[in-house]
């Protein structure tokens, strides 16, 4: 199975279009993209968070890929609009909208995906990973 993702250039293009669209809401936070496309799945992640990552919000979508519908790119594409037009959704209700934590499915265009993301403070958790790995110690 191999394994490819969008061009670095779109995850680029795209992210630069995503933090100038939602400047007024980010408040020292940037959004991150990455994404993995398969023969047999394809999966983004749309990531908003600040520096030292003590806000984390990841969201991922992920759909099993339809060549007579969309290529790939175009599909991984698809699924990041998408999620677009959650965090678009999200900053208006004032960061109340949140996903699910487990898969959960959606529906856009006749298209059908899954969608979940779960806000994390990746700092805290690393804080407390060293505290616990200095105390075995």
């Amino acid at each position: 199975m191999n394994e490819t993702s969008l061009p670095e250039e779109i995850h680029t293009n795209l992210e630069a279009l995503l933090n100038k669209k939602y400047a007024i809401f980010l408040d020292k936070r940037i959004f991150s993209i990455s994404s993995s496309l398969t023969d047999a799945e394809i999966r983004v992640c749309v990531t908003l968070h600040d520096d030292k990552h003590s806000f984390h919000y990841p969201v991922e979508a992920r759909i099993n890929p339809d060549p007579e519908e969309m290529t790939e790119q175009q599909t991984a594409v698809f699924l990041i609009d998408y999620i677009d037009l959650y965090f678009e959704q999200y900053f208006e209700e004032g960061e109340e909208l949140l996903l699910p934590i487990a898969w959960a499915k959606h529906h856009y265009e006749a298209v059908e995906f899954e969608l979940r993301g779960q806000i994390q403070n990746k700092y805290l958790e690393e804080q407390a990973d060293k505290l616990l790995e200095n105390q075995l110690h």
